[in-house]
């Protein structure tokens, strides 16, 4: 089991983390992977994957659908949460 020591220092081991800045006034470190485009391959369409923010969930818990986050200069709004169920939750983004 992750406890809550380990999800620190996942996210603050300076590696792959990076300041995500909420419209609430937070800043948190978490793991940013950026959208891609979609694109149609052998007549299929392939759906585009939205940016996403993985953190710790003790440390969103104030974040809202619809709220406002910066990351790497680019604002982004909340489009849902979601909780894992280990510590760790997934911030799905739209531009």
């Amino acid at each position: 089991m992750i406890g809550d020591g380990d999800v620190e220092a996942i996210f603050n081991s300076g590696d792959f983390d990076e300041p995500a800045a909420f419209s609430n006034g937070l800043t948190i470190q978490g793991w940013f992977t950026d959208g891609s485009d979609a694109t149609t391959m052998y007549g299929v369409e392939i759906e585009a994957s939205k940016p996403t923010l993985i953190c710790s969930t003790d440390e969103i818990a104030t974040v809202r659908s619809r709220m406002t986050v910066t990351i790497r200069s680019v604002v982004y709004t909340v489009e849902k949460i979601e909780r894992n169920g280990t510590g760790v939750s997934s911030v799905y983004l739209k531009t």
